[in-house]
């Protein structure tokens, strides 16, 4: 029981560096986009798209993952 307490326990840190640093990037991307020159309009398209694309890559995958 040790090792899958352990294995929850970095789970849970891995997700919570994950959402912190999701929110450091959602927090700073308008600053970013304006030292970049980018409209502030684009900003939701550039969240968006990077969203998409992340899920895009996961399903790509998904059908050579084979059987859990």
């Amino acid at each position: 029981m040790g090792n899958t307490y352990r294995f929850g326990w970095y789970l849970a840190a891995l997700q919570l560096f994950f959402a912190l640093r999701w929110t450091v990037y959602v927090i700073y991307l308008p600053k970013l986009a304006a030292t970049a020159g980018i409209a502030p309009k684009w900003e939701i398209l550039i969240r968006n798209g990077k969203s998409l694309s992340g899920h895009c890559s996961s399903c790509a995958g998904a059908p050579f993952n084979g059987p859990l």
